[in-house]
């Protein structure tokens, strides 16, 4: 349990990061670029988050799938997949 809570605790201070550096960047290059400009990059980002979604998904499918979740508990690692163990999955 402390090492899934740790794990957690570490994903929410790299997600808070980001956040704090997507602010930082937001700030500078609506310092540096005027609005069309900002604009365009703001708007190509977005284009680029949006073709990074489908791979996003398979990603995280493939990462927990029915049988990659069997086939690490059949190994002993039962303690790491606690929440499959109540799913429909498991």
């Amino acid at each position: 349990m402390a090492k899934l809570w740790r794990s957690g605790v570490i994903l929410s201070f790299a997600g808070l990061v980001a956040g704090l550096g997507n602010y930082a960047f937001q700030a500078i290059i609506g310092r540096c670029l005027d609005k069309a400009e900002y604009g365009y990059v703001n708007s190509t980002l977005g284009f680029i988050v949006l073709l990074g979604l489908p791979l996003a998904i398979a990603s995280t499918s493939i990462i927990t799938s029915p049988t990659s979740t069997r086939r690490a508990t059949r190994r002993g690692c039962k303690g790491c997949f606690s929440a499959a163990k109540n799913s429909s999955f498991a």
